[in-house]
C-alpha cells in the first residue's frame, strides 16, 4: 500500500510511505456503516457536550437500530477545517474539539462554507461582520491572501473512550508532524 499519510490535524505529509499489508489496518472504507453528525448553528461547541451527544447517538442506534453495526463519527463541514487552530485561541471550545477528531483535507472552492460563519446573501470580505472572533480570524486569514478550506473528520466509536485525551495525535510522534503540507 503506497500513500501519502493525513495528520489528525488534517495535514498531508510530504513523503510517500509505502508498507507491506500486514504493517496496516484498514480504519473505515467503502461499504462501512458511519454516523453522519450535524452541527445546528448556534449551539455552543462545548466538549462536555459533545461528549455526551455522541455517547446518546451510540445508545439510540443500539437500542433502535440494533442490526446496525455503525463504526465512526463522520462529517464535512468549515467547522473542520485544519486551518482554524492556527487561527483561534487554544482555548477555544472549537480547538479543543478538533484535537480530539481525526481531520483529514478536502478541495474546497475559495469560500466554501463562509455563508454558515457570515450568513449574507453573497459573501464579501470587505463588509462581513467582525463582531467574533472566529469572524476576524477568517477575514484576517483571508486579508493576507491566505486560502480557504473546509475539511472533514472521523472518529471512529471504538475510540470514544478515549475523548478527551487528543487520542488520535497522541499516536503519532511530534517529528511526523514536521513533514506536513499546509
Amino acid at each position: 500500500v503506497t500513500g501519502q499519510p493525513i495528520s489528525p490535524s488534517g495535514k498531508v505529509m510530504h513523503k510517500t510511505v509505502t508498507l507491506a499489508p500486514q504493517e496496516w489496518k484498514r480504519a473505515l472504507g467503502p461499504g462501512d456503516e458511519v454516523l453522519q453528525i450535524h452541527i445546528p448553528s448556534g449551539e455552543p461547541v462545548k466538549p462536555e457536550l459533545i461528549r455526551a451527544s455522541k455517547n446518546e447517538a451510540v445508545a439510540f442506534f443500539k437500542q433502535y437500530f440494533p442490526a446496525t453495526s455503525p463504526k465512526a463519527f463522520v462529517c464535512t463541514s468549515w467547522t473542520f477545517s485544519d486551518l482554524l487552530e492556527s487561527m483561534l485561541p487554544e482555548s477555544s471550545n472549537l480547538v479543543q474539539w478538533l484535537r480530539e477528531l481525526y481531520l483529514f483535507p478536502l478541495p474546497s472552492p475559495a469560500h466554501s462554507g463562509l455563508s454558515f460563519i457570515f450568513p449574507e446573501d453573497e459573501f464579501d470580505p470587505e463588509t462581513a461582520s467582525r463582531d467574533t472572533t472566529l469572524e476576524r480570524a477568517i477575514l484576517d486569514h483571508l486579508a493576507a491572501d491566505k486560502p480557504w478550506r473546509i475539511g472533514g473528520m472521523f472518529m471512529l466509536l471504538e475510540d470514544l473512550k478515549h475523548y478527551g485525551s487528543q487520542h488520535y495525535r497522541s499516536q503519532w510522534r511530534l517529528s511526523d508532524f514536521s513533514e506536513v503540507r499546509n
